[in-house]
């Protein structure tokens, strides 16, 4: 008698645990709202490693809207979930407010099956920051690109015809070149630079320069604050050909 007893409520625990489970499945696919109209970037996690959760999700919503609008212009009906990968090697983020914790992120895109492309990028802050910080950035759009004939893997795509992408222009040419009246910078085409440009950063000895024989340490503080001005717009230094020259009086 007692084992049957026992038996019994062998038979309805099992019976409550299945009971449980097939519950939380239901409840999962009643209450779950599904992922739709977003493109799922595969190793997001892997490519930037510290993006907060609330701007990954923005982030792939974002770039669901730029293929949407792709499909429309080739005829190709949409479908409520993409998938895509960051292309290995194209990931770089630079820190660009050292006080805020800003920075801006920038990668190449691959959605295999519709056999697109495009550069991406996008600024963000780390999570623990206020929202409502004032940076004067916009943290809640990406820009995207067409990608130049030597970055292109796919055919053709009618990407130039999509009105929603970004044309790029070099963030060097909206930047300050003024550092002070006897520091500044000058950009100059250059095809040895990823970006096509290049930089001349000059100095112009003051007059205290040659009582104190400070020459050579005020140009090269020129220097390193000229860098500094140009990694806090955004610009990576290694995309530019880089040169400097103290502009003495006699080669103005």
């Amino acid at each position: 008698m007692e084992n049957k007893l026992l038996q019994n409520k062998k038979f309805l625990l099992a019976l409550l645990i299945l009971l449980s489970v097939f519950l939380i499945i239901i409840f999962y696919f009643v209450f779950s709202p599904p992922q739709n109209n977003i493109l799922i970037i595969d190793n997001l996690d892997k490519q930037i490693h510290e993006l907060p959760v609330y701007r990954k999700d923005d982030l792939q919503k974002i770039l669901y809207s730029y293929i949407n609008e792709q499909n429309k212009i080739n005829g190709i009906e949409n479908e409520n979930v993409y998938h895509g990968i960051i292309r290995d090697g194209s990931t770089e983020t630079v820190s660009t407010n050292i006080t805020a914790d800003l920075y801006t992120t920038s990668f190449i895109l691959d959605v295999a099956k519709l056999q697109y492309s495009y550069e991406v990028q996008f600024s963000w802050v780390k999570e623990d920051l206020s929202e409502d910080l004032d940076i004067g950035i916009d943290l809640g759009s990406a820009s995207i690109y067409c990608l130049s004939e030597e970055d292109s893997i796919y055919p053709d795509f009618n990407c130039d015809k999509n009105p929603i992408i970004s044309i790029k222009t070099d963030p060097l040419l909206s930047t300050n070149m003024v550092i002070s009246k006897d520091c500044w910078m000058s950009p100059f085409s250059s095809v040895e630079s990823k970006s096509g440009y290049g930089i001349n950063i000059f100095y112009h000895p003051v007059d205290d320069d040659y009582k104190n024989n400070t020459i050579e340490s005020s140009y090269n503080a020129c220097v390193e604050t000229a860098k500094q001005s140009l990694v806090s717009n955004g610009l990576n230094l290694n995309d530019y050909k880089i040169k400097s020259e103290i502009k003495y009086f006699y080669n103005y």
